[in-house]
């Protein structure tokens, strides 16, 4: 059995977050992208965001390598200076918790080219230990990672093909405006977050890949914009966790929801308390046909 859903995504808006925990500090950091003519402005927006994250993590708590032939660190009188143009977020010892604010970003031309400058504010936490490595892909059309995909056009399938090397729960979700959607668990099961067993593939949002006997809601995205940019976020921990506060719209259509408000809170709350918990934030674009 299944439920199809068809979801309709809209751009994100940013809004500030504040959360209290122990073993958090205060980060701040600052980078400028120079876009290349093949990026747009809204992707350009976000590279320059995560960039500067980045850097805030590198220059508070340094980096899981010294140096690359990708990344370069330098020491200076104010502390080290890491180029972080190839540098992934997991190369830094630290992880973001939380914004403080909206990002300042500035926009300007130079030689030709456009010019972002972002300044980020937030919450972050140092990593003590090794960090638990998960594979989550979204796939467009398809159910095998060769579907692998971050743009989509109106009216595709999505799915999502997972594998941990620990056991542990998983949950996902989905950002749409002010609304948060509760991708999985599906509606009908009874469990707060999903159960997956170490060096499993799954394939969720697919009948045909469920091997549990379960409800499986099954998802098309669509948009109503010429081009959507939106995220969706994976959750997993080896520790089970309490699901966010979610219920049942009055469309019957639609996986279960929650406020941005009340989702970013919870996901904070989680981060600080279970040092294990791992997200990725997965960027989609939408088009129309």
């Amino acid at each position: 059995m299944y439920n199809r859903i068809v979801i309709s995504l809209l751009l994100l808006l940013a809004t500030p977050l504040s959360v209290y925990g122990q073993k958090t500090e205060t980060v701040s950091g600052e980078y400028t992208y120079y876009a290349p003519s093949t990026v747009s402005l809204e992707d350009a927006r976000r590279i320059v965001v995560e960039r500067a994250k980045i850097a805030a993590l590198a220059d508070a708590f340094g980096t899981l390598i010294q140096s690359t032939t990708m990344t370069s660190v330098r020491n200076s009188t104010d502390g080290s200076q890491v180029d972080v143009s190839t540098l992934a977020a997991s190369e830094v010892r630290g992880e973001w918790l939380s914004d403080i604010g909206q990002p300042e970003i500035s926009i300007g031309y130079a030689d030709g080219m456009l010019v972002l400058t972002a300044k980020v504010r937030g919450v972050a936490r140092k990593i003590e230990e090794q960090n638990i490595s998960f594979d989550a892909k979204l796939l467009r059309n398809g159910t095998t990672p060769k579907y692998e995909s971050d743009t989509f056009t109106d009216g595709d399938d999505v799915y999502l093909w997972f594998r941990t090397p620990i056991s542990g729960y998983l949950s996902v979700y989905l950002m749409d405006g002010e609304d948060v959607y509760c991708l999985l668990p599906y509606r009908a099961d009874p469990y707060a977050v999903t159960p997956v067993e170490r060096g499993q593939e799954y394939t969720f949002f697919s009948v045909q890949c469920s091997d549990r006997g379960e409800v499986v809601d099954e998802y098309i995205l669509t948009t109503d914009r010429n081009i959507s940019h939106n995220h969706i976020f994976v959750v997993f921990s080896p520790n089970e966790y309490a699901k966010v506060n979610d219920a049942q719209g009055d469309n019957l259509m639609l996986p279960r929801q929650t406020s941005r408000a009340e989702f970013e809170q919870w996901l904070a709350r989680c981060r600080v308390y279970d040092t294990k918990m791992k997200v990725k934030q997965i960027s989609v674009t939408i088009s129309k046909k």
